[in-house]
């Protein structure tokens, strides 16, 4: 299994509406060769701060899906 993590952080009391935007997407990743699980965190201590936890079969799915036009669109 492969793990991949991005993290940032809301900007102008925009938190609320971007993590029900999460909720709301499209959901296209979970189309992808590999693809296993996807989890939106956020720290206790810093609710403004998104954590996007995506679950791999392996690397090469992730390196194959991160490059690929799916995940620009």
């Amino acid at each position: 299994m492969f793990v991949a993590l991005s993290k940032f952080t809301i900007a102008n009391d925009q938190t609320g509406e971007v993590k029900t935007a999460f909720q709301n997407r499209p959901h296209l990743v979970e189309q992808a060769t590999g693809f296993l699980r996807l989890d939106v965190l956020s720290p206790v201590d810093n609710p403004n701060e998104i954590w996007l936890i995506t679950y791999w079969q392996d690397e090469n799915s992730y390196q194959l899906w991160h490059r690929s036009q799916a995940r620009k669109e």
